[in-house]
């Protein structure tokens, strides 16, 4: 019954990444949050929402999934954002490697069903990124054997990681928060993004670092 339920689990996370695969924002594109991933308690009094949001694109009205990159600015469900560029001057080497991995399926996933997969990659591209403390990551990691061992690989192998050129965040403005995405092609053109990211949503929006 576990490995079915793991491969259950293996299964879904490769349905969602290739749905996002086919929708490709692109500069200039507006693009409007739809929907949410799950809650996340970073602390006794401290909930935060997280892992898979979807997207639609305004222009052509495809769909596609996201992780946000940063914690704190405010994005609304009501509101369009430019798609204003792509860079990856700014990730550490710990969320290149991380992401990279759980794009191409290669993360251990045994036992987790995909709110905890979303979750455990949220805590950690969050913190990789000094988007939470210490304590908050602390407090979530717990007894979480699973993104403890992410952590720990993500941790080790980013010593000689080189960039694949796949990892990139793409840049919606001041106002809104950067987002993770990987590229699925070869050459790292912005019409070739497959869109994921890692965020927040709050009481009234989504938050990002100041």
């Amino acid at each position: 019954m576990k490995k079915l339920l793991s491969t259950l689990a293996s299964i879904t996370a490769l349905l969602l990444f290739a749905a996002a695969a086919n929708a490709l924002p692109i500069e200039g594109q507006q693009i409007r949050y739809t929907d949410a991933g799950p809650r996340i308690q970073l602390g006794d009094n401290s909930w935060v929402r997280g892992g898979l949001f979807s997207w639609q694109v305004e222009e052509s009205g495809e769909t596609f999934t996201s992780f946000c990159l940063e914690r704190q600015q405010n994005i609304f469900p009501d509101i369009s954002y430019e798609v204003k560029g792509i860079s990856d001057s700014e990730i550490s080497k710990q969320t290149n490697w991380l992401f990279s991995n759980y794009a191409e399926g290669n993360l251990d996933i045994t036992g987790l069903d995909q709110d905890q997969i979303e979750k455990n990659m949220q805590v950690l591209v969050w913190f990789f990124e000094e988007e939470i403390t210490e304590s908050q990551y602390n407090y979530y990691a717990g007894n979480n054997s699973s993104v403890t061992a992410w952590f720990a690989l993500a941790d080790t192998n980013a010593i000689n990681w080189v960039n694949n050129d796949r990892v990139k965040a793409i840049n919606l403005g001041t106002e809104a928060q950067d987002q993770l995405v990987y590229n699925t092609a070869h050459a790292p053109e912005p019409s070739t993004m497959v869109l994921f990211g890692i965020g927040l949503i709050g009481t009234a929006g989504f938050c990002r670092r100041k």
